[in-house]
């Protein structure tokens, strides 16, 4: 804009505004090109040669010689196709991406969009199923279709000290075979950095059990900074969380449907 200014700045002239559809002849040039019936001779000699060394062409070209054949028609030495009337060429095999690029990249055109602008002057077999194949690889197509909602986001591991009893790994193991005294729960409490463990029996998995064990826990050992656990009710319970805060414990809950977070429980 900058350079059309210095060049009309010599000039005495009037700006006017002038609607969009008043305006649609400006964007000629920039159109996509479509393969028309005056297609320039160097084109209609590619599809010539292409044709002869097309195998599926070659058969059908055989099998006019004997009577029509599924609207196919050769005129002046190339295969041709009757579609709703009107005479189209039928693109080889060899220049069939050529034109499905041709159609599709020019304008990022849909499947629907890019069948419209070559099939009332071009053939292409399976046109549909080929123009959805390299849709579905044009990187460009993929990036403007990004899927909505939660999207893949990047790992957010914990830092964890390299010293005894700073993080536990806890859960609960069993249902087991019921003890003499009723106990068929284990609360297991790893260490991360030691991998020392601490099994507590229990009777049910509540949290109050398990605030009463960690209490246990914390008269010899004192508080971890962090506790790791998965989304169990027990661990995700109002009454958990104020237990943790009131204790400064950092609460990490594990991702859903990972299991190996906690792989330190499960081994």
């Amino acid at each position: 804009m900058v350079r059309w200014a210095l060049n009309l700045k010599d000039y005495d002239y009037t700006i006017l505004y002038r609607s969009g559809s008043q305006m649609a002849h400006v964007d000629a040039l920039s159109r996509i090109q479509v393969l028309t019936n005056q297609c320039t001779d160097s084109i209609v000699y590619m599809i010539k040669e292409h044709q002869e060394l097309d195998p599926h062409i070659i058969s059908i070209k055989a099998l006019l010689q004997n009577g029509p054949y599924d609207n196919y028609r050769i005129k002046n030495y190339i295969l041709h196709k009757c579609i709703a009337g009107a005479e189209v060429l039928v693109i080889p095999n060899g220049m069939q991406h050529h034109f499905i690029k041709n159609a599709h990249d020019k304008g990022q055109f849909s499947v629907k969009r890019a069948l419209e602008h070559i099939k009332n002057n071009s053939f292409i077999p399976q046109f549909q199923s080929k123009i959805e194949k390299y849709i579905s690889s044009c990187v460009t197509c993929i990036l403007k279709n990004k899927k909505s909602g939660k999207q893949e986001r990047f790992l957010h591991p914990i830092v964890k000290d390299d010293v005894p009893l700073n993080t536990y790994h806890i859960d609960h193991l069993g249902p087991l075979a019921t003890s003499s005294k009723n106990y068929k729960f284990i609360l297991a409490v790893i260490d991360c950095f030691t991998k020392f463990a601490w099994l507590y029996p229990k009777k049910t998995t509540s949290t109050s059990e398990v605030i009463k064990k960690l209490g246990i826990q914390k008269t010899t050992f004192e508080n971890p900074r962090f506790l790791i656990t998965d989304r169990g009710t027990t661990f995700t319970a109002d009454e958990f969380h104020t237990y943790c805060s009131e204790q400064n414990i950092s609460l990490h809950h594990i991702t859903t449907g990972l299991p190996r977070a906690k792989c330190q429980v499960d081994q």
